[in-house]
C-alpha cells in the first residue's frame, strides 16, 4: 500500500510541475520563445495614463558567432497580439542569475486596446544579420505596472 501511495504522490507532483511550466516558460533561444504571464501589481495601474510591462532578464548568453540578436517581445490578451518592443542586451556578454548587477529591465507601453490586467508575453530572440544560433535568456518576472 505504501508503494502505491508515494506512486501517487510522485504522479501528483510531476503533474504539478508540468502545470507551473506550461503557463510560465522562462527560457529563451532562437527557436523557441519564453511565454510568460505578467500581471497587474494590486493598485500598481490605477491613476496610470499607461500601463507598462516590466520585463527583468536575469541571464543572457550571446551565440558564439557573436552575430547580434534582439529581444522581440509580443503580448496577447483578448486574443489580440501587439509586438510592445524589440530591445537588446548592452553590453552584449554573457551573465547569469547570481550576477545581479548585470540583469537589465525593459518596460514596454501597453496599447490603449490592451489595458487588462492579465496579458501574456511571447519573448524571443531574432537575429540581426544572420547568425546567432546558440543565444538563449531567462527571464527573472514580468508585472503590469
Amino acid at each position: 500500500m505504501a508503494g502505491r501511495w508515494t506512486v501517487a504522490v510522485v504522479v501528483a507532483f510531476l503533474a504539478v510541475i508540468g502545470a507551473c511550466e506550461a503557463e510560465n516558460r522562462m527560457q529563451a533561444t532562437l527557436d523557441r520563445p519564453a511565454l510568460v504571464t505578467a500581471k497587474a501589481q494590486d493598485g500598481a495601474t490605477l491613476g496610470v495614463a499607461t500601463p507598462r510591462v516590466v520585463v527583468t532578464i536575469v541571464a543572457f548568453t550571446p551565440p558564439p558567432d557573436r552575430q547580434p540578436v534582439e529581444i522581440v517581445v509580443t503580448a496577447t490578451s483578448g486574443g489580440a497580439s501587439h509586438e510592445l518592443g524589440r530591445v537588446a542586451v548592452t553590453p552584449y556578454a554573457a551573465f547569469t542569475p547570481a550576477d545581479t548587477a548585470r540583469h537589465r529591465t525593459f518596460a514596454f507601453p501597453l496599447p490603449p486596446e490592451m489595458k487588462a490586467n492579465v496579458v501574456t508575453l511571447s519573448i524571443v530572440l531574432v537575429p540581426v544579420r544572420g547568425g546567432g544560433q546558440g543565444a538563449s535568456l531567462e527571464i527573472g518576472n514580468a508585472v503590469i505596472r
